[in-house]
């Protein structure tokens, strides 16, 4: 057990840049749209915490949407579906919310959001596999009121926006750099 090396996930930091555009949209969920913790996740935004920002909008991004998440379309929700570069998504939106309560490891969309620079609303559950540190590299969120709450932070306060998003990034960089990551797994695979 001596041996044993854990090597984080990582993001390709250089790949995964922000871009100064106009934000389409207020809120942004990324992720495979049929897989069960990922349905629950969006029926949980669009059910409980949407109607508590009814001026806001959210943009639904992923592969293969199920029935029951084309359903949740309307002026509010925009469930756009597969798009061919994500960084494109990510760059329409101004937050990336996460309510991901069940089979939580660790979540790439969020490593690519903040390495975009996209301030995160996270569950405690997606951040502990995360580690990032609450109210510097991203915000936490349990229940629709929370979320509406750290959503509104956010769009109100330009200082704190602009703290988490560069904290976001930095936080990628020191942790889940890809390159440094692979650089660790030949290391250990050449001796």
């Amino acid at each position: 057990n001596s041996s044993i090396q854990i090597i984080p996930n990582g993001v390709d930091s250089d790949f995964y840049q922000g871009r100064v555009t106009n934000k389409k949209y207020d809120l942004l969920f990324i992720g495979n749209l049929s897989y069960a913790p990922n349905i629950y996740a969006i029926k949980y935004a669009a059910e409980m915490i949407m109607p508590l920002l009814p001026t806001n909008t959210l943009s639904v991004v992923g592969a293969t949407p199920t029935d029951e998440i084309e359903n949740l379309q309307s002026n509010q929700i925009d469930i756009a579906g597969w798009v061919d570069d994500s960084r494109d998504a990510f760059n329409q939106a101004r937050i990336m919310i996460a309510p991901m309560f069940i089979s939580i490891g660790l979540q790439n969309k969020i490593l690519q959001a903040m390495a975009m620079e996209i301030p995160c609303v996270i569950t405690s559950m997606a951040n502990n596999a995360l580690g990032a540190t609450p109210e510097s590299e991203v915000l936490i969120a349990d229940s629709p009121e929370e979320f509406k709450n750290q959503i509104n932070r956010l769009l109100t306060d330009e200082n704190l926006y602009q703290s988490i998003k560069t904290n976001a990034r930095n936080f990628i960089l020191k942790n889940f750099n890809w390159t440094e990551n692979i650089d660790k797994i030949n290391l250990l695979l050449s001796n």
